[in-house]
């Protein structure tokens, strides 16, 4: 027996599995070895060739926490033959495996990958210890990358994940054997084409489905993220499309949002949520973005769409199971660690009062309650749906009256059926469906009810995939520190000439590792608290080159010291207002405000106004308007009565008026503005050769002048200088020259 076991063994080592010990093993596979090998001999003649029967399973590799159960079978007959250079007896694998022991192991966390990163928190790394973190790998990827807690970086912790370990394979489940991505068939078998149907049936033929479908045709919504419809826990099958604006999903249970949430776009792929995973494509250059899942979820998401342009229509699609329609509790069909919900009416907002027309579209005041299965409900039941608010008018028995109803409104398909939205396996097809007229002009929905629409999808099946791509473990980050570059094989199908992959889905052969800082790097404490309160200090922290003082680039050296500002307590004071600019009329009040903060119990440290609340500054400035006494206005001086000479005389009026223009005696008499000047007090020029007998000969001629005398012969004569030059600056005095 012990020489069946280590054949065994060695068969084990061909394929993949890790080295086995004889003397650890011997009880646990003896008896299911001995059966296999006692029912193969009992099966074939010895003369027989080919692959014998499947051997029984083997106990599960582990207790708890995922294992693996495993079948071999033995290709008997012809020696070897070679074909294309490689030694073959049998064509097809030689060892399955099977999914066992899923309940999580105490004390161990329910993610297989955050136990295996867990499992290192103690042992040393880079000289450090750290608490691991998981890291969601990339599709297909069967390395253990962990991230520490707190710190930028990522590490290959074990160049092979456990046996067992989930991974993605697209929206189908995988597992991880031997560092390579299995896909996982609903039977629980690794590499099984067992698919579940829309229900969830594994190997079903969607006769147990009821399918929901809709399109949601709300146009003018606020710009923010609308919740269009619930799909409810148990759902499979599901499909969301739209076009222009973007789709959110987001699970009841946490609030969580699965894919584009607050404001941010994902790109497209596959993300986790509700049990399930959800397959997010994005054409941005025609607007279209659709969800995919098969379920089923194991709790309540909503379909959101984030708004932003009108909304040309989403259309969307998933199915329960019918009641009644359940899996055998021992059977296949359940995929361990899931769970369906019986089918039952989605639940709908129901108006209280009648109709006002039997067809053909009428209307009705709304007062509304949430029913499901004609009972009515909670209305958180309905949260998922837009309700009209109550007493608004709701269209209602929107279908066609017999003859065509008031408008001939019918159900028309204005398109063809799109392609089939995938080129192997399950998918889609999908079609415009329209309200018309008796003319073909299109209608609003509600005018021609749900009764007697076409359907806007159907399934369709593109037969088996082909080969499917296989990817090499990770190998060995380029760089020891820092950034580096991994590569790993990628091969279609077993190798043969005649695979056919989809290149499109071929996975990446390299990825960026990011390893711990390099040795030669600088290390740094965290910063010292601030040196001062409520003004600007001085924060420090310690440098420290890894690789000693003189190792490390000295242009690379971080800062070690920094500016701060800690808040601190501090309020606005305001000083006493100052007297009114200017004296009287409209003028404006001003006042000092400081921001005071305290220091050592007191409020003695004025403070950048930053540190007192904006809001509740006291105001600096007022506007005051004080009463003006009356004061003495004058007129205009009157003309010089002289030109020259100094005996010149300008007059003016002073008066004593209010701020209302009125006389008033209140004006003091000793501010009184003067009335009187002199004036023309330039030299007056020479007289001109020929005049020397033309001068003044009486004392009193500037007032002859003034009184325009000059015309009289005796006053022109006895101030002939006078008369002559006043003629000259004013015009024509009546004095001839």
């Amino acid at each position: 027996m012990e020489a069946v076991l280590r054949w065994l063994c060695l068969l084990g080592l061909l394929f993949g599995q890790a080295p086995c010990h004889i003397s650890e093993q011997r009880q646990r596979h003896s008896v299911w070895t001995s059966n296999y090998l006692r029912r193969s001999d009992q099966r074939l003649p010895r003369a027989s060739s080919g692959w014998d029967g499947w051997g029984p399973w083997s106990p599960c590799s582990r207790s708890c926490g995922r294992g693996l159960e495993t079948q071999i079978r033995l290709c008997l007959g012809r020696p070897p033959r070679r074909v294309g250079g490689l030694t073959r007896r049998c064509r097809g694998p030689s060892k399955r495996y099977r999914l066992c022991a899923l309940q999580p192991c105490d004390g161990e966390a329910s993610d297989v990958r955050q136990a295996q990163c867990s499992s290192f928190d103690n042992v040393p790394y880079g000289g450090q210890r750290y608490v691991w973190k998981a890291i969601v790998p990339e599709p297909e990827d069967c390395q253990l990358q962990c991230r520490p807690e707190g710190r930028g970086f990522k590490a290959t912790l074990a160049k092979v994940v456990r046996d067992a370990t989930p991974c993605s394979a697209g929206l189908d489940e995988g597992v991880c054997i031997g560092g390579t991505c299995k896909v996982l068939g609903c039977d629980r078998l690794v590499g099984s084409r067992q698919r579940a149907d829309r229900c969830g049936v594994c190997g079903g033929n969607n006769s147990g489905c009821r399918t929901f479908s809709g399109i949601l045709t709300h146009r003018e919504l606020s710009e923010d993220y609308q919740v269009l419809v619930k799909i409810p826990a148990g759902a499979t099958g599901i499909v969301v499309s739209a076009r222009g604006n973007r789709l959110a999903l987001r699970a009841v249970d946490d609030g969580r949002f699965i894919v584009n949430g607050n404001w941010t776009w994902d790109p497209a792929g596959v993300y986790p949520g509700a049990g399930t995973r959800f397959l997010y494509r994005r054409e941005d250059s025609t607007g279209a973005h659709s969800l995919e899942a098969r379920g089923p979820l194991h709790g309540d998401v909503l379909v959101m769409l984030a708004f932003r342009s009108p909304n040309p229509g989403v259309n969307y699609t998933y199915s329960l199971r019918q009641a009644g329609d359940w899996p055998a509790s021992d059977g296949p069909a359940a995929v361990p660690g899931r769970f369906l919900r019986r089918s039952r009416d989605a639940p709908r907002w129901v108006p209280r009062e009648s109709c006002s027309r039997s067809c053909g579209g009428g209307f009705r005041k709304l007062s509304l309650s949430c029913v499901r299965d004609g009972v009515t409900v909670p209305e958180d039941e309905c949260a998922g749906l837009n309700k009209p608010r109550d007493s608004t008018a709701e269209p209602c028995n929107t279908q066609p009256c017999p003859g065509g109803g008031v408008y001939g409104a019918h159900w028309k398909a204005t398109s063809d059926w799109t392609p089939c939205s995938v080129t192997c396996g399950e998918g889609f097809e999908r079609r415009d469906v329209t309200c018309v007229d008796a003319k073909g002009g299109a209608l609003r929905e509600s005018a021609c009810g749900t009764a007697g629409r076409p359907p806007a999808f159907r399934n369709c099946d593109r037969g088996p995939c082909g080969d499917q791509w296989n990817t090499g473990p990770w190998g060995k980050c380029s760089s020891e520190c820092g950034k580096g570059l991994q590569k790993r094989h990628v091969t279609c199908g077993d190798g043969h000439r005649n695979s056919s992959c989809d290149p499109k889905l071929r996975p990446a052969s390299e990825q960026v590792c990011d390893m711990p800082p390099c040795a030669a790097t600088w290390l740094f404490s965290e910063w010292s608290q601030c040196s001062r309160r409520c003004v600007p200090g001085v924060q420090k922290r310690r440098l420290v080159c890894a690789a000693g003082p003189k190792s490390c680039d000295s242009l690379e050296r971080p800062s070690s010291e920094q500016r701060c500002l800690e808040p601190c307590t501090a309020s606005w004071y305001a000083g006493p207002w100052s007297q009114c600019s200017p004296r009287c009329g409209n003028g404006t009040r001003q006042r000092e405000v400081l921001c005071v903060g305290q220091q050592g119990g007191r409020w003695t440290l004025v403070v950048p106004e930053g540190h007192c609340p904006a809001a509740e500054r006291p105001a600096s400035v007022k506007p005051c308007d004080a009463p003006c006494p009356p004061e003495w206005l004058t007129s205009s001086w009157s003309p010089c009565s002289s030109s020259c000479g100094g005996t010149g005389v300008q007059n003016r009026q002073a008066f004593c008026l209010d701020t209302a223009g009125r006389p008033s005696q209140e004006c003091r008499g000793s501010s009184k503005p003067s009335v009187r000047r002199a004036c023309g007090l330039q030299a007056c020029p020479p007289p001109r050769q020929g005049d020397r007998a033309c001068r003044d000969t009486k004392t009193r001629c500037p007032l002859v002048v003034q009184a325009r005398l000059c015309s009289y012969p005796v006053f022109k004569e006895g101030c002939c200088e006078s008369c002559r030059r006043a003629n000259s600056t004013h015009g024509s005095l009546g004095v001839t020259p």
